[in-house]
C-alpha cells in the first residue's frame, strides 16, 4: 500500500543555515510536530520546526493517520491498574483531542474521513467482555 503522504506532493524545505530566535523548537516534521506547531501559533506562540530529511519521512511515513478512542483493549487494564476515575480521564481527554484534531481537518484542505472503531477477537472473548465492561 502506498504512503497517503506522497513524496511528490509534500513541500520540501531548504537546510537550516544560520543561527535562528524562536519560542519553541519543535524536532520532527511529522504529525505530532505539525500539529503541535499549528497549535502553538493558534495560540500566538513563536516556533520553529526542524526536520533531518523530509516532511512525513519518519514514523508518520506509514502512519493510518487516524484519530481514534479505540486504541486495542486498553480501557479495562487503567481501570484495573489505576482505577475508574483515570480511565475515564483518559478517555475523556482522548475524546477531546480527536473532536479538536477532526476540527482542524474539516477547515484543512484534506480528505477526512469519520468512520467506526472495531474491536474484535476470535478466541478471546473474556478480554472483549472486560473492554467493553470498563467502557460502559
Amino acid at each position: 500500500m502506498k504512503s497517503i503522504f506522497d513524496e511528490e506532493i509534500l513541500p520540501k524545505f531548504k537546510r537550516l543555515t544560520k543561527n535562528i530566535k524562536t519560542d519553541v523548537l519543535i524536532i520532527g516534521a511529522g504529525l505530532t510536530g505539525l500539529i503541535t506547531a499549528y497549535l502553538l501559533r493558534c495560540n500566538g506562540i513563536k516556533c520553529t520546526v526542524v526536520e533531518a530529511k523530509r516532511v512525513m519521512s519518519g514514523v508518520s511515513v506509514n502512519s493510518t493517520a487516524k484519530l481514534t478512542l479505540l486504541h486495542g483493549a486498553v480501557y479495562h487494564k487503567i481501570m484495573k491498574r489505576y482505577g475508574l476515575e483515570t480511565a475515564k480521564k483518559y478517555f475523556e481527554l482522548n475524546e477531546k483531542s480527536v473532536k479538536r484534531l477532526s476540527d482542524i481537518a474539516k477547515k484543512a484542505d484534506c480528505d477526512f474521513l469519520k468512520s467506526d472503531a472495531v474491536l474484535y477477537s476470535i478466541s478471546n472473548t473474556k478480554l472483549l467482555e472486560a473492554e467493553l465492561t470498563a467502557l460502559k
